[in-house]
Order: structure tokens, then C-alpha cells, then sequence
């Protein structure tokens, strides 16, 4: 009878009278029957009858019948992902994989809706399963590499980004989404960085002064491992480096090894903070060198981090590169060419000025050696690295005695590091550090007398500091 039933069925179906159709397919259903058939048409024909709701309850029905083939799995599971039901979804596709395991559309199905459901790792897992599948599809690769950027898993991201590459140089996406990476990864300031003779030459000369032949030596920061090679030159009987990015550590690694260094340093993908004494270093370190800051001084976590590393990495009596620092603050004249690089003024006959209440009034300036100064450089506070970088949250009043008459635009702010006895590097302004400097502008300028004190407030707050006068 059921049989009978299913002809008629499939003939209204066949006839578009999906009302009649759904009427008979019922009857089948609720004669008792396991029949995969009628389900899927009862499917099909509250789809076209625009029922959805009616359409899922359908697959739901199917889903509890004991066992239905690949096809009905497959077509219920793109039904339920196409109106937002994912978690189903992906039962019935890993009901379909089950079936058809190496199905490129089962793969790509279960990895979209892992995707959809936020479970990028998974999605991810899936994705390379299908490339396997279709080892000629260049997009997949391209793709799981931005999965595995999302996942922050950048050093795999990177791998299929070159894989990528490596068949397509011409892949623009591919290059595009390899440089925003790199960008994010590697800060375009590294190259200031390794290209700043002072800097260098003052961390070698340091290393020289302070490491003594048998010392073991731990650098924070990897980055190119320059200083690392420099330790290790300088007598240490050896070198541990550690460096929480995984692009930068494998690309210093490349690098030692390069340089000849492998069996002298050993590169460790970790944050400092993670590091273990007797797992990840035999013995705490004679010295610590690291350059982790930035213009501020107070960034990337600087204090934390030298802090931990003072207190549980070092041997009592241990020495640290830099071994202390300052911030260094001074008061600046207005001048047309600052005034042309910090303000916005206008185009023409068009005003833009108060453009400028909407940008912050701490910016940025590259080294110049025209600054104009009205007051003496001033150390606003002072950071110890070897006794822990003692600080407190908070404000105070710094008076500054004014040098020089002149109307002052704001404070300029650097940075001084001492990093051995004799030893110390500055970003002072005018000099060829990379390091940019600071301004902090006033609302106005002022006018200021030589002999005059100017109030400036400092607030330390936990990764930052902040400058502003009192007037």
C-alpha cells in the first residue's frame, strides 16, 4: 500500500500540486513507516510551497530514523546551513562523511559550518583535508591561511600563505594577505631598528663591558638575534634567547644558524613570562639583556615583564642590559616647520583648523634637528632593571624652570638608556636614533619667561604616561 501511496505522491510532485502531494506524503509517514523517500519529498515540497519552518521539522524527522543515505544527509544538512541552523547542520554532514568520507562537498560542508559555528581550528582541520582532496584548488591554501591568522597560529598561516605562492607567484591575494600578516607580526619599525648604528653600537659595547667569559646570558626579545650573536662574542659560555612571536623566533633561528651561532644560542618560542628554570633554561641567567621598549618608554609591557624577568630569571648579584632608564622631557618653542608637521592648518581659502580637536594631541615626530628648546632637558622619572622597575599609578608635579623666553607649543619626550656603566643611548631630539619622539601639544601655545617654573603634570598609568602643563 505504502508503495502505491509513494507513486501517487510523486506523480502530484511531478505535477507541481505540492498541497496534494504533502497530504499523501503525511499518510505514508504516519502509517509507521521508516521511508527515506517520502520524508525528502515532504522536504522538497514545503520548500517550494515557501514553508521552511515545515521543511525543517521534515529533516528533523528524518534525522531520528535509524539509518538514511548520503544524499538525504547532504541535501538536509545544506538546507539546515542555509537558513542559519548550523549545529544541526553539522550532524547531518558528519552523518553524510560517515558514509562518504573522502566527499569533497561532504569536507567542504562540514568545514564551512565549523567555520560559521566559530570553530576555526576545526574548520581549519577540514579545510586542509580537502585540499588533500583537491591538491589543485590554490584558493584553499590561501584560504586556511587566513583561518590559522585568525587563530593567531601565525607561523602556520605564513606556511600556507608560501605554499601558496610558491605555485603562484602572481597570487595577489596570497601576497596581500601574506603582507598584512608580516605587517602585523613584524612591525615595520624592526627595520629602523636593526638599521640604527647607535643603537647597535652602543648594546655591543655594553655586552662587551658587562659579559664575562663562562656567563650565561638570556636576551627578551629575540628579534633578528643580533644581540644574541653579540653576547655570545662577547664571551658567554652561551646563549638563550626568547622571543614570543613565532614568525620572528623561526626567522632568528634561520639566522643564527646562518651566522654560525647554532650550537652556541638557543632560540625559545616563548613569552619571558612563560619561561621555567630547569626546562626551558638549565640555570638562571648571569645576564639579561632585552630591548623590548618603545617610545614611551612604558609600552608592550616593558615593566611586567623586565620585573618578572629581574626576579625569578636572574642570579642574585646578576647584571641587566640596560641596567636602568629615564624619561626625559623638555619644552619645546613653536616654529612654522613644526607647526606645518604637527597642526592641521587649511587648503587655500578653506579652514581645517578645528580638525585638529578630533585628532590626539600626543603625536609622533621624526628626528629633527631644528627643535627649539626653552627649558633644559628634564628626567621626569627613572626606572631601575636590575632591582625591579618599582613604580606606582598615579600623578605628580614636575616644576620646570624655563630657560629661555618664548612662546612653547608643548612637551617633547624621549627616552635614555643606561645600559652599562659608560655605556648609554638616547633618542634625544636631533639625534639619528630610529626611535621617534614624543609631543605632547597644548591646547594653545604659551607664552614663557626665563626664570619662570612651568608645572607639568606626568600620570603614570599602567602601560602608558602621560604629559599635560598646568596654566
Amino acid at each position: 500500500m505504502s508503495e502505491d501511496l509513494f507513486r501517487e505522491a510523486l506523480s502530484l510532485f511531478q505535477e507541481e500540486s505540492y498541497d496534494d502531494c504533502v497530504k499523501i506524503l503525511s499518510t505514508i509517514i504516519d502509517l509507521g513507516s521508516e521511508d527515506e523517500r517520502a520524508v525528502s519529498y515532504l522536504i522538497d515540497s514545503f520548500l517550494r510551497l515557501g514553508d521552511i519552518q515545515k521543511a525543517i521539522n521534515a529533516i528533523r524527522l528524518g534525522m531520528n530514523f535509524t539509518s538514511c543515505s548520503t544524499e538525504f544527509y547532504f541535501k538536509s544538512a545544506k538546507v539546515l546551513k542555509r537558513h542559519g541552523l548550523y549545529t544541526e547542520a553539522l550532524q547531518c554532514f558528519e552523518k553524510a562523511s560517515n558514509f562518504q568520507p573522502n566527499s569533497p562537498e561532504c569536507v567542504e560542508g562540514k568545514a564551512s559550518t565549523l567555520y560559521a559555528l566559530g570553530q576555526i581550528e576545526k574548520a581549519a582541520f577540514e579545510y586542509e583535508k580537502l585540499f588533500r582532496l583537491r591538491p589543485n584548488d590554490l584558493n584553499l591554501l590561501n584560504n586556511i591561511g587566513v583561518l590559522y591568522s585568525k587563530i593567531g597560529d601565525n607561523l602556520k598561516a605564513k606556511e600556507y600563505f608560501d605554499r601558496c605562492l610558491e605555485r603562484d607567484r602572481g597570487n595577489g591575494t596570497a601576497r596581500y594577505n601574506l603582507s598584512c600578516l608580516l605587517n602585523k607580526e613584524v612591525p615595520q619599525w624592526h627595520v629602523g631598528m636593526l638599521k640604527d648604528l647607535a643603537r647597535n653600537d652602543a648594546y655591543n659595547k655594553a655586552l662587551n663591558t658587562v659579559v664575562k667569559k663562562g656567563d650565561l646570558v638570556l636576551e627578551i626579545g629575540s628579534g633578528s638575534g643580533l644581540l644574541s650573536m653579540m653576547a655570545s662574542d662577547s664571551g658567554a659560555k652561551y646563549v638563550y634567547s626568547c622571543e614570543k612571536s613565532s614568525i620572528i623566533a623561526k626567522s632568528a633561528e634561520k639566522i643564527i644558524k646562518k651566522n654560525g651561532y647554532n650550537d652556541k644560542i638557543t632560540i625559545i618560542n616563548k613569552n619571558s613570562k612563560d619561561l621555567l628554570i630547569g626546562e626551558d633554561l638549565p640555570d638562571k641567567a648571569d645576564v639579561i639583556v632585552s630591548e623590548i621598549l618603545s617610545s614611551e618608554f612604558a609600552g608592550e609591557g616593558v615593566f611586567k615583564a623586565i620585573n618578572d624577568a629581574s626576579s625569578r630569571l636572574l642570579k642574585p648579584n646578576g647584571r641587566m642590559i640596560p641596567e636602568s632608564g629615564e624619561l626625559m622631557i623638555c619644552l619645546f618653542e613653536k616654529s612654522g616647520d613644526l607647526l606645518d608637521e604637527l597642526l592641521i592648518d587649511g587648503y587655500c581659502k578653506y579652514d581645517l583648523s578645528d580638525f585638529n580637536d578630533v585628532i590626539s594631541s600626543r603625536r609622533y615626530l621624526q628626528q629633527r634637528a631644528d627643535m627649539s628648546f626653552l627649558s633644559n632637558p628634564f628626567s621626569a622619572n627613572r626606572f631601575d632593571f636590575v632591582r625591579g622597575m618599582l613604580r606606582s599609578t598615579g600623578t605628580r608635579l614636575l616644576n620646570i624652570d624655563i630657560q629661555r623666553s618664548g612662546e612653547c607649543m608643548g612637551i617633547a619626550q624621549w627616552m635614555r638608556l643606561n645600559l652599562a656603566e659608560g655605556v648609554s643611548f638616547e633618542n634625544s631630539p636631533g639625534s639619528d636614533s630610529h626611535w621617534r619622539i614624543i609631543c605632547y601639544l597644548f591646547p594653545r601655545s604659551i607664552c614663557v619667561r626665563a626664570g619662570d617654573i612651568l608645572p607639568v603634570q606626568m600620570t603614570v598609568l599602567k602601560d602608558a604616561i602621560w604629559f599635560q602643563a598646568i596654566f
